[in-house]
């Protein structure tokens, strides 16, 4: 009798620890890349996504049940891949994650920034839109709240999605009074045109005129987090910011999206019923990025996988997944 109570709670174990797998698909539609993760209760597999090694459950199917979904946009020449780690923590806490690649970023900084910071918000929408074509998803999918999460240029996307302004002006003066190269200075031509050609997209035809200061339709009504964000250009008005809570957090030593230019003053123009919480981390810009597989980076010199001395990346983006899965859980 105790033999068989034993191995009864041993398989009960195993099916209860093995529910827990995060399902992964890549799709494609006129152009449009983007990254799915979701729950799902087939076994995870060691692969490759580009220069990360990851493991998950791909192409798995649904674990049943209906959930929430997290809309997710990577920052600027970025690769929804770069967070697979975050996606797939999300994807473990029950949340389906999906993350365009945005195809315009090599026209920031020039004569059609504002189109491509507008196409990144319909790309957001596409991407929904093209799970919701796929029966099985569109079956479990409770879009009564849809949360996003943003980095970087990513949080601009994310802002304008869920009713923030975006003001050209606030930029310049901006850039006019303060030494903030990194965010100021516009790429060059040919600094543009290879990081396109490296990320292998194509460019869409933005025909639409999109004024310097804009709104967006604001399609996303539920908790935002902003991951080193940009502060500068963002116009909150409180009858158009449809987000429910919004979770901000930069890096101390972030040069690229100082947090004395960029996270701080971001956080004091939200309404403060809606500001859940507020922080800067130990840790640089790339700190939000998952590591590279070191078959890469011992071939190869990645800016985004250099750490400084003692700094643990995989240690401080556990923390943050941690903290943005209780956030979006609570």
């Amino acid at each position: 009798m105790k033999l068989t109570l034993f191995f009864f709670a041993l398989s009960l174990w195993a099916s209860i620890s093995g529910a827990v797998a995060a399902g992964f698909q890549s799709l494609e539609h006129n152009h449009l890349k983007i990254g799915v993760w979701y729950p799902s209760d087939m076994e995870e597999t060691d692969e490759r996504l580009g220069p990360f090694d990851v493991k998950f459950a791909f192409d798995a199917p649904l674990r049943h049940g209906h959930y929430q979904v997290i809309l997710m946009s990577h920052g600027n020449s970025g690769r929804f891949r770069n967070h697979h780690l975050t996606a797939k923590a999300l994807a473990d806490a029950g949340f389906i994650v999906i993350a365009p690649e945005h195809a315009a970023d090599h026209l920031v900084g020039t004569s059609k920034t504002f189109k491509a910071l507008h196409w990144r918000t319909v790309e957001l929408n596409h991407a929904l839109e093209m799970v919701l074509q796929i029966d099985m998803f569109r079956n479990a999918i409770d879009l009564s709240r849809i949360h996003a999460l943003g980095y970087s240029l990513g949080t601009v996307t994310i802002l304008s999605s869920a009713g923030a302004g975006i003001d050209k002006s606030i930029v310049d003066v901006h850039c006019q009074k303060h030494d903030d190269p990194n965010f100021c200075d516009e790429p060059d031509f040919i600094t543009r045109w290879s990081i396109k050609w490296k990320r292998g997209v194509k460019t869409p035809s933005l025909e639409r005129e999109v004024p310097s200061k804009f709104w967006s339709k604001p399609s996303i009504n539920g908790k935002v987090a902003l991951i080193a964000p940009i502060g500068q250009g963002i116009v909150i008005e409180d009858n158009m910011l449809s987000a429910e809570h919004v979770f901000i957090a930069g890096y101390v030593d972030d040069k690229i999206n100082v947090p004395h230019f960029h996270a701080e003053p971001l956080s004091k123009i939200i309404p403060k019923d809606k500001l859940f919480d507020f922080s800067i981390r130990e840790g640089h810009h790339s700190a939000f990025i998952a590591p590279f597989a070191k078959r890469v980076t011992d071939i190869e010199h990645i800016t985004a996988a250099i750490d400084p001395p003692g700094f643990d990346r995989m240690a401080s983006l556990k923390m943050l997944n941690d903290d943005l899965v209780r956030y979006f859980q609570n």
